[in-house]
C-alpha cells in the first residue's frame, strides 16, 4: 500500500483525478446540484456551486456535459468557475462506500482496501491470529481516513509506519486514540515528549498523510517568518495555555513530527481543544524504480513521470543513481530544487532495510546523481541485499493546513 507514511497531509487530501476512487454517491444528488446551478434563488445557486467544488474531480464529466448542453450564461459561468477551482485544488480526498454489519476485523479491512483500490497490510500475521472485535460500518462516499479510523477504533488497532518502506502504513495492535479528522486529514493526537520541573512540557505533533501522498518536509519558518501557528490550547476547565515556537524532528524510521514547548505552571494531562496551523511540503506524484536481485545488478533504467531513472551497482553494498530531469513548471522546479529528496532503500530477502552508511547528492542542469553506500547492522548476522527501491518526487506543493484535536489525553 503506497501511502505516505511520513506524517502529514493536506487540507483536502489526495491526488487529483487519475487516482480517485469511483464515485459512489447516488447520481440523483449530483443531478440536483447541477440543476440548482440554474435555480431562481441566489442562495441555492451558491450552495450548489460550493457542493460541486467539494465533490471534486468526479463531477468534471457532468460539468463538461452541462456546459455543452445548457445555454444559460450564468449556469455556464458557474460551471466553468467550478472546473477552475477543482483543477486549482492540489489534492482531493479519496472517497469510499462501505456497509458492513458485525464482520470479522480482517474481512472489514479487506473490504475497505477493495473500496479504496489499495491494500491495507497487517504488520505481521499475529495481528489477525489474536481475537479481535467485529466491525460495523455504514458509510456512503466517506473520506478514506474517516472509514479507516472508525474501523481501527472498533477493532482496537492502530496505524504505524513500516520502517522498511516509509510510504507504507501498517495495521498493528493498539488503540488509535482520538485522531484529528478534518475532511480527509488524519492527525495522530499530540503526545507528551518531556515534562519539566516548572510544569512546562514538550509536546510532539505527529501526523500521517493519505494514500499516495508523500510528505517531504514540514518547514516551521521561511525568511524568518513563522509558518506554523498555535491557535488554541484549552484544558478541560477552559483554561488557555501558550505554546512556544516549534522545532522539527526528522526520524528515519518514524517520519516527521513537530515538537514544541507548552508553557504551564502545573502538569496538564487533558485538553478539551488544541488547534494549530501547519505548513507542509508534500509530493502527490513521483517516479519509482524497483530493481530486484541486487547482487546481479549491472545497470537498470526506467522512464517514469517524465524522468529517466538509472541505477548502477558499484559494489556489494553500494550503487549510483542517476535521474535525468523532465520538464517542470517554474514553481515545481523551484520546490523540487529546495526540497528534492531521492528516497533510496536497499532491502534484504525479507524486506528489511539496510542502514545508509553514506550518501552524496549532486545536481547538474540535466541530471541528479546520487552515490549511496549501505551497511550491515552492527552485531547482527550478515544479510544478503535483494531489492533496490528509488523514489523521486515529481509534483511538489507547499500548502498551509489547519489541524485540530479535541479531548486530548497526554501520555508520556
Amino acid at each position: 500500500m503506497k501511502w505516505i507514511g511520513i506524517i502529514l497531509a493536506c487540507a483536502c487530501a489526495i491526488p487529483a483525478a487519475g487516482t480517485m476512487a469511483q464515485t459512489t454517491q447516488p447520481s440523483g444528488q449530483l443531478a440536483r446540484w447541477l440543476a440548482d446551478l440554474g435555480s431562481e434563488t441566489w442562495r441555492a445557486r451558491e450552495a450548489a456551486e460550493a457542493a460541486l467544488v467539494r465533490y471534486g474531480p468526479d463531477a468534471v464529466p457532468a460539468l463538461n456535459q452541462l456546459i455543452r448542453q445548457n445555454p444559460d450564461l450564468e449556469v455556464q459561468s458557474r460551471a466553468h468557475e467550478i472546473l477552475r477551482r477543482i483543477q486549482s485544488w492540489p489534492l482531493y480526498a479519496k472517497f469510499v462506500t462501505v456497509h458492513l454489519h458485525q464482520v470479522p476485523a480482517r474481512a472489514a479491512f479487506a473490504e475497505i482496501a477493495a473500496a479504496a483500490g489499495m491494500p491495507l497490510p497487517a504488520a505481521d500475521a499475529g495481528v489477525w491470529n489474536a481475537p479481535l472485535p467485529t466491525v460495523t460500518l455504514d458509510f456512503d462516499r466517506a473520506p478514506f481516513w474517516n472509514v479507516v479510523v472508525e474501523a481501527c477504533r472498533q477493532a482496537h488497532l492502530c496505524l504505524q509506519l513500516d520502517p522498511a518502506d516509509l510510504r507504507t502504513v501498517e495495521l498493528r495492535r493498539g488503540d488509535i486514540g482520538n485522531p484529528c479528522i478534518s475532511q480527509a486529514i488524519l492527525g495522530i493526537p499530540p503526545q507528551e515528549a518531556m515534562t519539566f520541573d516548572t510544569g512546562a512540557m514538550n509536546l510532539k505533533f505527529p501526523l500521517i498523510a493519505e494514500p499516495d501522498v508523500r510528505i517531504l518536509e514540514c518547514p516551521v519558518a521561511e525568511n524568518s517568518q513563522p509558518l506554523w501557528s498555535f491557535e488554541e490550547a484549552l484544558d478541560e476547565n477552559g483554561r488557555s495555555y501558550a505554546i512556544e515556537s516549534p522545532s522539527i524532528t526528522d526520524a528515519t524510521e518514524s517520519g516527521h513530527w513537530v515538537e514544541a514547548m507548552l508553557d504551564s505552571d502545573r502538569p496538564v494531562h487533558e485538553f478539551s481543544s488544541i488547534r494549530i496551523k501547519a505548513c507542509v511540503i508534500l509530493q502527490s506524484e513521483g517516479a519509482l524504480l524497483e530493481v530486484g536481485d541486487f547482487g546481479r545488478l549491472a545497470t537498470a533504467s526506467a522512464v517514469s513521470s517524465g524522468l529517466t531513472l538509472t541505477a548502477t551497482r558499484t559494489g556489494p553494498m553500494s550503487a549510483t543513481v542517476s535521474i535525468r530531469r523532465g520538464p517542470f513548471s517554474a514553481q515545481q522546479a523551484d520546490l523540487i530544487d529546495r526540497y528534492f529528496k531521492v528516497s533510496t532503500r536497499l532491502l534484504d530477502e525479507q524486506g528489511r532495510p539496510f542502514e545508509t552508511a553514506s550518501s552524496d547528492l549532486s545536481l547538474t542542469r540535466s541530471a541528479i546523481i546520487r552515490h549511496i553506500v549501505f551497511s550491515q547492522t552492527a552485531g547482527s548476522p550478515p544479510r544478503q541485499p535483494q531489492k533496490l527501491l528509488i523514489d523521486v518526487p515529481t509534483a511538489v506543493r507547499q500548502i498551509l493546513i489547519p489541524l485540530s484535536w479535541r479531548d486530548v489525553v497526554l501520555r508520556p
